[in-house]
């Protein structure tokens, strides 16, 4: 059943020549990206609970736009994903190269090159 679900959406995955080979560097690095995100996604829920459990609400939400210089498409896939997994972001829409990134607060939004729109 598996095998013919995968066949009848086979335009939904990826390529054979998308993704690339696994190698011991390549998995060392993933395995890297993964420490980083985990750090990152604690440090988050760290901003969010201060700004839950503070007196007052003080954050300043936005929407920024993000431009990475990715080349293949499962990258910014993955990019969008983990954005999204983070605490207080949220991928809104992919344009093109640019992500569309809801902020629950815009001071974390130093290195982000063009705000969009904020309330």
């Amino acid at each position: 059943m598996f095998r013919y679900c995968s066949y009848a959406n086979s335009d939904l995955f990826w390529g054979k020549g998308d993704l690339p080979r696994f190698t011991l560097r390549r998995t060392w690095i993933m395995i890297q990206l993964l420490g980083i995100l985990l750090v990152e996604v604690v440090k988050a829920n760290i901003d969010v609970l201060k700004i839950v459990l503070g007196p007052q609400i003080e954050c300043r939400q936005g929407v920024v736009v993000y431009c990475p210089t990715l080349k293949h498409k499962w990258l910014r896939v993955m990019l969008a994903n983990f954005i999204t997994l983070t605490p207080g972001t949220m991928t809104l829409d992919v344009e093109g190269d640019c992500f569309n990134v809801h902020l629950l607060d815009m001071r974390s939004a130093d290195s982000v090159v063009f705000v969009r729109a904020s309330s």
